[in-house]
């Protein structure tokens, strides 16, 4: 649905049949369904590109902004295209074609043809950072019979020991835990040069950012913004708005409140600065780390409207101030995990006045919740070698 509205859906629905250059021979393919799943399986492809340098990658996807990411981050390294529509014949021609060796799914993505394909066709196939709410258990448990065949034969690597419980009540029989790949964050190589710039143009404000924020959320954040700068007039504010086709929206929206914007897509990081601005609108894809690593306080979005939350993984990598809104079911295992450590904020519409106040006005506590955010990422970096021992496995068997 993002792609039609993006106008851009019939450029590439040939691939999305499986026919493209990409569909050739590959001794592995990593599925990543959209862009939040490219960011976290990057870590692995750069991981496999350094210790398995002739191991020919093919990395699907079903999302243009997911697609757009695997080329700016790998270029010519890793081939690229869409996963064919989950249709027998076309499934099947695409595999035989590709013949890989392995298939890594990203998380949850139980595509019936595709995993009974793999099957018969005898791919190694593996489902990820695996990851299962009750909702989409009591949906899979509706059809026991099918949901256990498909998955009998996939080696799922979950996230938690509750997404492992919850695949094996549904008939998976190979399941065991690995933690999160997206507790790994590969930074860019010119990261800490582009940081160095745009903190120059910051001067001595406090940013505070909203990030992946769905439509509801910049308002209700510049509603506050409004209050809160009144009190605190070193404070700016930076909006990263999920979806592309929003981007012309929000800046009314901020043009509407009164407040002087600046686009990321008209100013050079060389030429950022808030002197004479008070929101920065982060309208550019796949740049959301620096802008992360200028930010002293991040509002990760999705979650104060019912989308479930978004990942807060990053921003702990880079050692940041962490909040959120309510809605977390999507990212509860690492909501409850930073809670135990004292490393996140959940802000409400109640009080985030006076949660935000007291973040803009303490500095001891902003100190503590970066070292705690940081601490818990560290804590859980074993994910990534145990995929890469997995799959090194499965294509020295073949």
């Amino acid at each position: 649905m993002k792609d039609k509205k993006s106008g851009k859906a019939g450029r590439y629905c040939i691939e999305r049949l499986g026919f493209s250059n990409a569909v050739q021979p590959h001794d592995v393919i990593l599925h990543a369904v959209s862009l939040g799943e490219v960011r976290a399986m990057t870590p692995l492809v750069c991981e496999l590109l350094k210790t398995s340098p002739s191991c020919s990658i093919l990395i699907t996807t079903t999302t243009l902004t997911g697609r757009a990411q695997i080329e700016e981050s790998f270029g010519d390294q890793v081939s690229v295209t869409f996963l064919p529509h989950d249709i027998g014949f076309f499934v099947r021609r695409f595999l035989k074609k590709v013949r890989p060796k392995a298939l890594m799914i990203m998380e949850t993505e139980i595509w019936p043809n595709l995993l009974s394909q793999c099957a018969k066709l005898g791919i190694e196939t593996f489902i990820i950072s695996a990851c299962l709410s009750d909702r989409s258990q009591k949906g899979y448990q509706k059809m026991p019979k099918t949901i256990a065949k498909l998955l009998a034969p996939i080696h799922v690597m979950a996230q938690t020991k509750e997404d492992q419980a919850r695949f094996l009540a549904i008939g998976a029989e190979k399941v065991t835990v690995m933690g999160n790949l997206k507790y790994f964050t590969i930074l860019p190589e010119d990261f800490n040069y582009q940081v160095t710039q745009l903190t120059k143009g910051k001067h001595n404000y406090l940013l505070w950012c909203l990030a992946s924020s769905h439509d509801g959320e910049e308002k209700l954040i510049l509603e506050h913004f409004k209050t809160l700068k009144e009190q605190h007039p070193h404070l700016k504010l930076a909006i990263a708005p999920r979806h592309p086709e929003r981007f012309k929206a929000v800046r009314n929206l901020i043009k509407d409140y009164g407040f002087l914007c600046q686009a990321r897509s008209e100013t050079a990081f060389e030429d950022f600065e808030f002197n004479h601005h008070d929101v920065w609108l982060f309208d550019t894809i796949g740049e959301l780390l620096y802008l992360y690593g200028v930010s002293d306080i991040v509002t990760v979005g999705g979650s104060f409207v019912p989308i479930g939350g978004h990942n807060i993984l990053e921003p702990a990598c880079l050692k940041k101030v962490i909040t959120t809104g309510p809605y977390v079911d999507n990212i509860m295992e690492m909501v409850t995990l930073f809670q135990a450590h004292d490393a996140i904020e959940i802000l409400t519409h109640e009080t985030l006045d006076d949660q935000m106040a007291k973040l803009i006005e303490e500095r001891a506590v902003r100190r503590r919740m970066k070292n705690a955010a940081e601490a818990c990422v560290q804590q859980n970096q074993h994910a990534l070698p145990y995929v890469i021992d997995a799959l090194k496995g499965a294509l020295e068997e073949r």
